[in-house]
């Protein structure tokens, strides 16, 4: 009895002594406790751990030697500063890790589609910036060439890819052997064999690299783009043709030519060149199988390649350079024959290209 008596006698002496070392306090904030000194402040808190249950084990004259000897500051207390302290430190819980996981896993699943589009936006200025340059290098070759386009006939100098090396060169101030802008962004390493004679690229990859088997171009020749053949300055036979057997009658020849804002020179390509006519099929998939379509076969096929968000890019005659809907492929003036006007039939011919956009 004597003990419990000590115990609340000494429990109210505690609380007195706090309560007679407090100041008054005129803040209606009665959690402000910054104004109180150091020594109110722990009476305060002593004076109210007091009141607190003790730990278990422990009776209440334990629990005040502990705050005597050791001071609330070794399980949270009030600092010097008067601010309220605590030194319990928990880890995170499983819960917790697995919850901002999945708030990251969110965050990412949201932030990587727009940067695909970003990057691939990036790239497509890329490959514009290219046939902006390739432009400059026509223009230079027709200067130097009374106003016409390589000849683009087998063999040396000639060939459209072999003749616009020095103006390439005398564009990009480097040695012919640079090939930067022969690359697209969206297709710069090359899935071919090494010395395949050759291979054409895919949508995502670039024909070449090409082995010396020829005098048509250097050893290691390799690019996204191919030329319109139909813009060539060709030497006409004795019967009027290509030696492709192609009507001479229909190239371009020149850059000064009416309507060129339509008639495309070099673009997004499979292979180095093509004679695109009008009757050719479009590719049955989205992935051009070369086997279906070569340079004088459904030559149409290898421009036809998703390669920049449902289009590729072009660059004209007139020297100006723009994207191009796949569909809108049959509506440029490819030679002076060419009929705009008969587009094929998407749905039996191409069924995944009827969701893609219509051009009048």
């Amino acid at each position: 009895m004597q003990a419990k008596q000590n115990t609340k006698s000494t429990g109210q002496d505690l609380t007195t002594y706090a309560i007679c070392q407090m100041p008054k306090i005129t803040s209606p904030n009665l959690l402000d406790i910054k104004p109180l000194t150091k020594l109110t402040a722990n009476c305060l808190y002593q004076s109210a751990y007091l009141f607190a249950k003790p730990r278990s084990g422990k009776s209440a004259y334990q629990h005040r030697e502990t705050i005597k000897h050791h001071g609330v500051g070794k399980e949270g207390g009030i600092s010097a500063s008067g601010l309220l302290t605590t030194h319990n430190h928990t880890a995170f819980t499983l819960v917790e890790l697995l919850v901002v996981i999945a708030i990251i896993a969110l965050l990412m699943s949201i932030l990587m589609p727009a940067l695909g589009r970003v990057r691939k936006q990036a790239q497509g200025v890329i490959c514009k910036s290219n046939l902006h340059e390739w432009g400059l290098a026509f223009q230079l070759f027709a200067h130097d060439n009374d106003g016409y386009f390589p000849k683009s006939y087998p063999g040396g100098e000639n060939y459209w890819l072999r003749a616009m090396l020095p103006c390439v060169s005398v564009i990009e101030n480097r040695d012919s052997q640079a090939r930067d802008i022969f690359l697209c962004a969206s297709a710069r390493k090359s899935k071919n064999p090494d010395n395949c004679d050759r291979c054409p690229g895919t949508t995502f990859s670039p024909w070449g690299p090409f082995p010396q088997t020829t005098s048509w171009w250097d050893a290691g020749a390799m690019g996204s783009y191919g030329i319109n053949e139909w813009c060539a300055n060709p030497t006409e036979d004795e019967d009027g043709t290509y030696w492709w057997y192609f009507p001479a009658k229909y190239a371009w020849r020149s850059p000064y030519s009416k309507g060129g804002n339509n008639v495309p020179l070099l673009l997004d390509c499979l292979y180095v060149d093509g004679f695109p006519l009008h009757t050719d099929l479009p590719p049955l998939y989205p992935e051009v199988v070369h086997d279906s379509g070569d340079w004088a076969n459904n030559a149409m096929q290898l421009f036809c390649i998703d390669r920049h968000e449902r289009s590729i890019n072009g660059l004209f005659i007139d020297f100006t350079v723009r994207k191009i809907g796949l569909k809108q492929l049959w509506k440029l003036k490819w030679h002076r024959g060419f009929k705009t006007n008969e587009p094929p039939n998407w749905a039996t011919e191409a069924p995944w290209l009827l969701s893609y956009s219509d051009y009048d």
